[in-house]
């Protein structure tokens, strides 16, 4: 079922690989913007003429409620009127306050994995540059929540909705599931066209995180839901959820396993599988190839495909174990 009636669905531009971004306009006791955009003048505009369209205007917005911390749902924030009540993850509020302590710790957290992937002194500092500048960019500042929002809660004035933490995609990722009508907000938990990239942001709550284990842990979670349709956040509404989650979850096995087939034989650093892998994107795209080889590393690991160790100097060493044994 839909909520065609309640939920009006604006989609925006974005400078992403993923391309545009939806917020939804949410029709429940207060006017509610499900997520807020890209800061871009570009984004901004194109909302408004979509409010107006349907007959609103930016000060109708009674409340938002974010899905997670990333720059393509947080931005407008900054332009939005300041009284308007902020909801989210307690995890979104340092990404959009981003004061002086938050984005050093951020810097220290990242530069401290970039070491431990093996990226050498010469180029630290360019490569974390590249792996933090689009939330540094595009991201809102100096903006807080009015309240925050955790597993088993309401959404404030639209009751209908409960609140399910999804951690992967980001550790903020919340759903907001309507039982009654068996549908969801997903944000970016799950997306039509391709698997929601798990982000590795450490945070001072969470230096050592693990996204892709987490959000595999996320889907299975997922599928204790009735849920027959999904409002994501690229991309048009889902439907067959389940069948959707179960091929994700077995594509994301075959992925890991050619991982391990690029890993080769003997002991590698992140760095090094990551060049193997993605011998064209690796130096470009960091932030991105970074989170994705060391969640399938940290996946092939759990599953007992490879063994990790570290050196002397702290870099973390993966290494095939069983190969044969796993592939035939």
């Amino acid at each position: 079922m839909s909520l065609d009636h309640k939920v009006i669905r604006i989609e925006l531009p974005t400078p992403f690989p993923i391309g545009p971004v939806n917020v939804f306009l949410l029709k429940a006791d207060k006017v509610t913007l499900i997520d807020a955009g890209m800061k871009t003048k570009e984004a901004w505009n194109v909302f408004e003429e979509a409010l107006r369209k349907e007959g609103y205007k930016v000060t109708d917005i009674e409340q938002v409620i974010l899905t997670h911390q990333h720059p393509d749902h947080t931005g407008f924030l900054e332009w939005l009127p300041s009284d308007i009540p902020v909801y989210g993850h307690k995890l979104v509020e340092p990404w959009i306050y981003q004061d002086e302590e938050f984005v050093q710790q951020h810097s220290e957290l990242y530069r401290n994995f970039l070491m431990e992937f093996g990226v050498s002194d010469d180029v630290m500092e360019e490569w974390l540059r590249k792996a933090t500048a689009a939330i540094q960019v595009y991201s809102p500042k100096g903006q807080k929540l009015t309240g925050y929002l955790k597993e088993g809660d309401t959404l404030p004035y639209a009751s209908d909705w409960e609140v399910i933490e999804a951690p992967g995609h980001s550790l903020s990722q919340l759903m907001f599931y309507n039982r009654k009508e068996k549908v969801a907000f997903g944000g970016d938990h799950i997306l039509p066209k391709v698997p929601s990239n798990p982000y590795l942001e450490p945070t001072i709550q969470n230096p050592k995180p693990t996204p892709l284990l987490d959000y595999l842990a996320s889907l299975e979670k997922t599928l204790n839901y009735d849920i027959d349709l999904i409002y994501s956040g690229h991309g048009e509404p889902l439907s067959d959820i389940h069948s959707l989650i179960m091929e994700r979850i077995q594509k994301q096995h075959k992925w890991a396993l050619r991982v391990l087939q690029a890993m080769g034989q003997g002991k590698k650093t992140t760095l090094e599988v990551s060049a193997a892998f993605f011998p064209d994107m690796y130096q470009k795209a960091p932030d991105f190839i970074f989170s994705e080889v060391y969640g399938q590393l940290t996946y092939l690991e759990k599953e007992g495909y490879v063994e990790l160790t570290k050196n002397e100097e702290g870099v973390l060493l993966w290494e095939a174990a069983r190969v044969l044994a796993h592939q035939s």
